[in-house]
């Protein structure tokens, strides 16, 4: 093994790799879904919505070098057998263009798992991909840290592995607020252990507004719509929020819209209770179940290129774009 492999990065590669199967079968519908946010190193989001997965198969490459000389991928393809959050990164990838290439190495498998080298071509000499779930930094490589439904996944690119994890941002507010009115917003921060507090000097871009102590600040609007994103130096920048401003509220949605995005294969995807949710089904045989959707949040759904069949309430309103070829109400 490399000499030169900080702990950080060594504690995203360390676990027996028991997780992983090589089996022909078909692959099961993917019935897992997860927040996926990935953030390079420039603080540039490439990829921030809820995607579905399950078991897959991923594929290494001989241009994934990032431990040292003679760690590159053999070029070999692995089943994952069970959600995962390399998995999900993979999945993503198919319709993100922004997450491609993406470049795993199997030189320390199965040992240690598959190593994630670089995201959308991505990857910094002295740094590595840290890597989250539920706010808490992993001790083992993404293809063995198993991923449950609802659960929030962060890769972030660290620049420099010699220096301080740094925090993650998060900031929350209101998805409406009255014309003319400031927004409202919640920044907070989470260590490596997953320990939340105010996060203090968060700023907005263009408004010259930033959190104090208490980690609260009012940010001007900024039109019809506003979007938001904090950023702090030493911290990896938050969720983006959209904001909706009218004179009538009721002409904006009741929450923050849920993007969620499925797979080439046959997805199950039933969206969580809350408000307005886009979703993208691709291919595959797919089945999107909207009933927990509030009546004030009509979903848009764009099936894709399988026989897919949406469940809906009983007089549940929705808007169908592409071949939705069976609509099963109850």
């Amino acid at each position: 093994m490399p000499t030169h492999l900080s702990r950080l990065r060594w504690a995203l590669l360390a676990c027996s790799a028991t997780a992983l199967m090589f089996s022909s079968a078909a692959v099961a519908a993917n019935k897992t879904g997860a927040s996926l946010r990935v953030v390079d190193s420039a603080g540039k989001t490439l990829a921030e919505h809820y995607q579905y997965t399950g078991k897959t198969r991923v594929k290494t490459s001989p241009k994934a070098d990032c431990f040292g000389d003679g760690t590159e991928g053999s070029g070999k393809r692995y089943r994952l057998s069970e959600p995962s959050a390399t998995g999900l990164l993979s999945h993503g990838s198919q319709y993100q263009s922004k997450l491609r290439p993406l470049q795993l190495t199997d030189a320390f498998f199965p040992d240690f798992g598959l190593g994630v080298c670089a995201i959308g071509g991505r990857s910094e000499p002295n740094g590595f991909w840290y890597l989250k779930r539920n706010h808490v930094g992993a001790t083992v490589a993404g293809d063995l840290l198993p991923v449950k439904g609802r659960d929030e996944i962060l890769w972030y690119l660290i620049e420099d592995f010699s220096e301080p994890t740094p925090a993650e941002l998060t900031i929350k507010a209101d998805n409406t607020v009255v014309k003319g009115a400031p927004i409202e917003v919640r920044a907070f921060e989470y260590d490596d252990v997953g320990k939340k507090r105010p996060a203090e000097g968060v700023r907005f871009k263009g408004t010259g507004v930033q959190t104090g102590a208490d980690g609260r600040a009012e940010v001007p609007a900024q039109g019809a719509s506003t979007r938001l994103k904090g950023t702090r130096d030493d911290a990896i920048p938050s969720n983006r929020l959209e904001i909706c401003q009218v004179q009538r509220l009721s002409q904006c949605p009741d929450d923050h819209t849920l993007d969620v995005r499925g797979t080439d294969q046959r997805d199950r995807i039933k969206l969580p209770k809350g408000g307005p949710a886009v979703v993208n089904a691709y291919g595959g045989r797919d089945k999107v179940d909207i009933r927990r959707v509030l009546e004030s949040g009509p979903p848009i759904i764009k099936c894709g290129t399988g026989k897919d069949v949406v469940v809906a309430r009983k007089g549940q309103r929705f808007s169908a774009a592409g071949s939705c070829e069976k609509v099963r109400r109850g």
